[in-house]
């Protein structure tokens, strides 16, 4: 089994700056297989619970943004997305906490 750490790195396609986030509690990460219109289908899609980011950040991620997902365990990092088929990612903010939604479909296992 695979031990995560709980900082999440979001690299937008096209832009210089990426996002650290922290993640309030990665209890695991498991991938599943979808059949769509594509063929066999990794679907990697999954909902973190952050801290509140910045308004700036807030106003950048307010809608889906193509971008690589940055996952780090003791021994690799692992991402999710690429610049063929990358991660769409938003932040949805609450009062104290803020959501961030990433949708994926890959044609690997991001975890192998």
């Amino acid at each position: 089994m695979i031990e995560f750490s709980n900082f999440i790195t979001v690299a937008p396609l096209g832009g210089k700056t990426t996002f650290d986030f922290i993640v309030d509690e990665f209890a695991s990460y498991a991938p599943t297989t979808s059949d769509d219109a594509a063929g066999l289908c990794w679907n990697c899609d999954r909902t973190w619970i952050i801290d509140l980011p910045s308004s700036d950040v807030l106003s950048y991620f307010s809608i889906y943004r193509s971008a690589i997902i940055t996952i780090r365990s003791q021994s690799k990092d692992y991402q999710i997305g690429s610049d063929n088929m990358p991660a769409k990612v938003m932040i949805t903010p609450n009062l104290q906490k803020a959501q961030l939604i990433m949708t994926c479909k890959s044609l690997k296992h991001p975890l192998l």
